[in-house]
């Protein structure tokens, strides 16, 4: 222990004077050994190490910047173009390792430390250490989906970082249809809420669980207009580079949506060819089709509560019920 306490300090005071000098090669390279390589290490000690780096700019070449999110309040919503970021990636040559659930990485990196939860205070405290982490498997880029809401802290911590983060993809979906669809699965039983999760309640923040129960992840969903709204907030998507995609508008005009987000990860820094042949191969090799849901139809009540809770947000998507 008191040799413990003598390497520490020793490797502290190392790192403090290469932090002094602006020394990036030998800070990286610290870093990497005690505690990127070293799974025992202390977490807290790199995250107020990481604190200062992110608050200043001369720091920022430490960071790979190769996270690439791809959101939305339902996982499902994410998956088209998820395998459009494979392909598109693959024609360009882009190295990337293929898409992954958030909370999935989560729980593989806490498994390596010993560590057997991450509730929502957690994520607020560590974010950036789990996702620095995460980008320092490798240098190449790392597309992560989540249906957590956008967070900011009392101290001014956020969901993410500029610096670990290239660009975001938010898309969104009717909530309207979205009530329509749980409720056409399940028309038989009556004692199902339909709009559970849509609203604000206990279901908000979502525990997601591993190995019988021996690990847990927190997912910090919240309601539909929340998490809309959080990451749809104009400063947020200018500040991580944000594209906010309607699921209806990619339906209706895919070669239009299609090349305005491969334009954005273009002036997000990706080496990539805005290809309108390619792209409308890709359209007619994987074509879109709307759900159409027959027979369903709201009660007043349902209407009411959605719109009291979800009306607004919604309104401002030009989203609406279709009677």
């Amino acid at each position: 222990m008191f040799l413990n306490k003598i390497k520490d300090k020793y490797h502290h005071n190392l790192l403090s004077s290469f932090i002094e000098k602006g020394d990036l090669i030998e800070i990286r390279n610290i870093i990497k050994k005690n505690y990127i390589q070293n799974n025992k290490s202390d977490l807290k000690i790199l995250n107020d190490y990481l604190s200062k780096f992110l608050s200043e700019q001369k720091f920022e070449k430490l960071f790979n910047k190769n996270l690439i999110w791809v959101n939305s309040f339902e996982q499902g919503t994410c998956k088209y173009i998820n395998k459009f970021l494979i392909d598109l990636f693959s024609h360009n040559k882009v190295s990337f390792t293929n898409p992954s659930k958030y909370v999935d990485e989560l729980y593989e990196l806490i498994k390596t430390r010993n560590i057997y939860k991450v509730d929502f205070q957690d994520l607020c405290n560590m974010s950036y250490v789990y996702q620095y982490l995460l980008s320092e498997k490798n240098e190449d880029f790392k597309i992560l989906n989540s249906s957590a809401s956008f967070f900011e802290t009392v101290n001014k911590t956020y969901f993410t970082h500029y610096f670990l983060t290239r660009s975001f993809i938010y898309i969104t979906k009717n909530p309207y249809e979205i009530f329509k669809r749980n409720k056409s699965q399940n028309l038989s039983d009556n004692k199902i809420n339909h709009m559970q999760e849509l609203i604000s309640g206990e279901t908000n923040d979502l525990q997601h669980k591993y190995e019988d129960d021996k690990y847990f992840v927190s997912e910090n969903r919240q309601s539909w207009s929340t998490n809309v709204s959080s990451w749809t907030n104009p400063n947020v998507i200018s500040t991580f580079r944000g594209f906010i995609l309607r699921e209806e508008d990619l339906v209706s005009d895919p070669l239009q949506k299609l090349s305005e987000l491969t334009s954005h990860l273009i002036q997000s820094g990706l080496d990539l060819d805005l290809d309108y042949s390619y792209l409308q191969n890709y359209i007619s090799q994987n074509p879109l089709k709307k759900d159409i849901l027959e027979n369903v139809t709201f009660s007043n009540k349902e209407l009411k509560i959605l719109d009291r809770d979800i009306g607004k947000m919604a309104e401002k998507l030009s989203y609406k019920p279709e009677l």
